[in-house]
């Protein structure tokens, strides 16, 4: 009788270890989900402020072009630009690499079941954003560097020309 009492406290033990483990792995999985949610709207938020910004910048630029030499309009132009067509560019790679990733990872996938599909989606998915990533920063750097110098060129400008009406 001893015996299938401590028989039944031993399977106790491993149900409520199981029941531990499982509640630990609905919150995870819970957290990534969130993580997700907000990554994708930090992201929606980030391309939402870009587009505003090079939006105005460019309205700005253009009501300009008769006010600042036309080597300052040209080269703030340039910059500009750059700096556009370089995030457009990054903008157009991640869509393209992302769509064949997502295809590569269908047909890997394709016909498995199990719990361990959703391991190896993730792990999929953890290894495309971090290819990603990696890559990111040769467009982040020169984009940044070109919008905000087309920026600070014609800041400077006006700067200047204030200065000289003002203490001149």
């Amino acid at each position: 009788m001893t015996d299938n009492v401590n028989e039944m406290n031993r399977q106790m033990q491993k149900l409520q270890r199981f029941q531990q483990s499982h509640e630990i792995d609905k919150q995870i999985e819970a957290i990534q989900q969130l993580y997700e949610k907000l990554a994708s709207s930090a992201i929606s938020y980030t391309n939402l402020i870009l587009a505003a910004g090079y939006g105005g910048y460019l309205a700005f630029w253009a009501t300009v072009s008769g006010k600042v030499p036309a080597w300052l309009f040209s080269l703030t132009g340039f910059l500009i630009l750059t700096s556009l067509t370089l995030f457009i560019g990054w903008e157009i790679s991640k869509m393209v690499w992302g769509a064949i990733h997502m295809r590569r990872i269908d047909k890997l996938l394709q016909g498995q079941k199990g719990p361990h599909i959703v391991a190896q989606y993730q792990a999929a998915y953890a290894s495309n954003q971090q290819r990603t990533g990696t890559v990111w920063i040769f467009f982040l750097i020169p984009t940044v560097l070109t919008g905000l110098g087309a920026a600070f060129t014609l800041i400077g400008f006006f700067a200047l020309s204030l200065w000289k009406l003002t203490f001149s």
